[in-house]
């Protein structure tokens, strides 16, 4: 396929006719003929309705005109993308747990704008089981979560790169007259009143099954 073909479809069906076409085209009649038949052979049919005499074009090329002009111009952007590519002006979309944007990715984004300048980022927060699903439907190039500590990763295959970036300690506070509740060996009563998880949480469920374990892992 060759991105002048679309364009001399399309100075034709402006022209609507082969001669004035192809002097806009800079080329003479018989070389814009051949160019004319070969995205003819490339579409798998006729284009120009070819009698004794005239030439006509194909109604269903003018149907499609639309069509030819969004396809020239996307293409034209896709060359245009991949000639000026700049890893380092690109943006990077980042799938991360709510909490993750306060605690990890300030200081990700500061080391990662060191080494490239222009990167930019756009966050998109939600819970674990959310960013996952972004992540893996390819709406998000990085996936920022935590794990719980000694418990199973998440099994994302050979294909996706994984790091730790850092570990984060959740540790329970006790204020105000409670503080006296406390015992010796940090257990408060059962009746205390608290501000917890919902069960239903990323953070709930780990809490349930690890009990009193509080540690975490910030993974990206």
């Amino acid at each position: 396929m060759d991105l002048r073909w679309l364009e001399d479809v399309l100075v034709l069906l402006e022209e609507g006719n082969m001669t004035r076409a192809a002097n806009r085209r800079n080329i003479t009649q018989p070389a814009f003929s051949r160019r004319i038949r070969g995205f003819e052979d490339w579409l798998g049919t006729p284009v120009l309705d070819r009698k004794v005499n005239s030439v006509g074009l194909s109604p269903s090329l003018a149907a499609n005109e639309p069509e030819i002009r969004a396809l020239t111009a996307r293409i034209r952007e896709l060359r245009s993308k991949i000639s000026t590519y700049d890893p380092a002006s690109t943006t990077t979309t980042i799938a991360a747990q709510h909490s993750s944007i306060y605690s990890t990715f300030p200081d990700m984004a500061l080391r990662a704008r060191k080494e490239f300048p222009s990167l930019k980022f756009r966050v998109r927060a939600g819970n674990q089981r959310d960013c996952v699903s972004m992540f893996l439907r390819g709406d998000a190039a990085m996936l920022m979560f935590y794990e719980a500590q000694g418990a199973a990763s998440l099994p994302f295959g050979d294909t996706v790169k994984r790091g730790t970036w850092g570990d984060d300690r959740m540790v329970p506070v006790v204020g105000g007259s409670m503080r006296y509740a406390v015992a010796g060996d940090g257990s408060i009563p059962d009746d205390s009143p608290a501000i917890i998880y919902p069960e239903e949480s990323h953070f709930g469920s780990m809490f349930d099954g690890a009990e009193k374990r509080f540690a975490t892992r910030s993974q990206t």
